[in-house]
């Protein structure tokens, strides 16, 4: 017998958030994009400044208007752990679980357009704070949020 959707989701994060220096893992159902699990605090990845807009980020990637039909996760998701549980830190996280969705789906397309016969299997982003471990399988992505230390 198999697993469960849900307990592999679980068992994967858990696996995951396990991991030395990892500040949040998320799990993303591929083909709607709504966020169903989320273990750790992003409040570090956005600036107290930050206006994160999902329409406006595409926009400006795109160059043209963006829309975009989020689902929300369940309220114990984007709660968890968040520390204040605010509609702001919600708007945020659910602008980040988009841009992710968007990014690996973009991402994907510039393979299949260079070789249709090759996959997308691992994609790291890292910045000046954090890095981005994102694993896109055929019905999740799962995103682990590492800190940078300093050099």
């Amino acid at each position: 017998m198999g697993s469960s959707p849900s307990d592999i989701v679980s068992d994967t994060l858990q696996r995951l958030s396990a991991k030395a220096g990892v500040l949040a893992t998320l799990a993303i159902d591929r083909k709607s994009s709504s966020l169903l699990s989320y273990k750790g605090t992003l409040n570090l990845l956005f600036s107290s400044t930050s206006t994160l807009n999902v329409s406006a980020a595409a926009a400006r990637t795109t160059g043209t208007s963006a829309s975009v039909t989020a689902t929300s996760p369940p309220p114990t998701a984007a709660a968890a752990d968040s520390g204040t549980g605010s509609v702001t830190d919600e708007e945020k996280i659910n602008d980040f679980v988009q841009m992710i969705w968007r990014y690996v789906n973009g991402t994907e397309q510039m393979i299949q357009g260079m070789d249709e016969e090759d996959d997308l299997k691992l994609l790291r982003l890292r910045t000046k704070k954090h890095e981005l471990v994102i694993v896109p399988d055929s019905k999740f992505i799962f995103v682990v949020v590492h800190d940078v230390k300093s050099s």
